[in-house]
């Protein structure tokens, strides 16, 4: 009756932020790991305490892991269907099922490798996305770390920013990126509207995201295969795109609000 999970998921990571912008960490936390009781990847978001200024922050970081994880034991022996709830037991949709950046780095390797008639080994995939993390881990790093000393905004400003910047990190982190986990793109897309572009660039950045949303069967004669890659993976895409576009006004110290 209430539709998908994500919708509480996201509405307790959405508590858990404004908590963070107060500066109150407990509640930040301890929001987080219910969130994280739906499903394991948003307990990422704990790791926001990193670019915090508390004293304690190690302490919360710390005493939170070992909450969620004796949480999870707990089910672990005491649930007999906590079995097939683990990631281990679960076969990873690809393409529209999931549009991943792991799934859409599987689907170009592949399309690369069968225009010479080959099937590429899984390794080669999963070393290729491994390289994609690292570049995205390390950039997404210097830019909080810049962020963090910059003097130029506010505090409440730099933990929006910070905010902003995390979901769309955990969106191309997360291994399964179904239609309804999406929903945490939107107000990052909508922030980067408002206070990262002017009119012009928020215009063409706009037309460049309806653009990826072209079907397939609508795009120019010879162009299926690559209009059909782009029409599956444009959710994703546009992660990547905010993502960049993020990192750029960040590392470039062009940030307001």
């Amino acid at each position: 009756m209430s539709g998908n999970i994500a919708i509480f998921e996201y509405f307790f990571l959405g508590l858990s932020f404004i908590f963070f912008l107060n500066r109150r960490p407990f509640w930040f936390c301890l929001l987080v790991i219910v969130a994280s009781s739906f499903k394991f990847t948003p307990i990422f978001f704990l790791l926001l305490l990193l670019f915090d200024d508390k004293p304690r922050k190690y302490i919360y970081l710390a005493s939170s892991f070992f909450v969620f994880a004796t949480g999870q034991l707990i089910y672990y022996f005491t649930d007999p269907l906590y079995e097939d709830f683990l990631p281990r037991n679960r076969h990873l949709e690809s393409g529209w099922a999931n549009p991943s950046l792991l799934s859409m780095t599987k689907s170009f390797i592949e399309g690369l490798f069968s225009l010479f008639k080959h099937q590429p080994p899984l390794f080669v995939s999963i070393s290729i996305f491994a390289l994609i993390i690292a570049a995205i881990l390390y950039l997404s790093w210097k830019a909080c770390a810049v962020l963090k000393a910059t003097g130029t905004i506010a505090d409440e400003d730099k933990r929006r920013w910070l905010i902003m910047n995390f979901c769309l990190i955990y969106a191309l982190l997360v291994p399964r990126f179904v239609a309804y986990s999406h929903i945490i793109l939107i107000v990052p897309a909508y922030f980067a509207m408002q206070h990262i572009l002017s009119k012009s660039e928020a215009f063409w950045l706009m037309l460049v995201l309806i653009s990826l949303q072209t079907p397939e069967h609508a795009g120019p004669p010879g162009l299926e295969i690559a209009y059909g890659f782009i029409w599956t993976y444009h959710s994703i895409l546009i992660a990547v795109v905010l993502w960049a576009l993020y990192q750029y006004k960040i590392l470039k110290c062009d940030i307001t609000i």
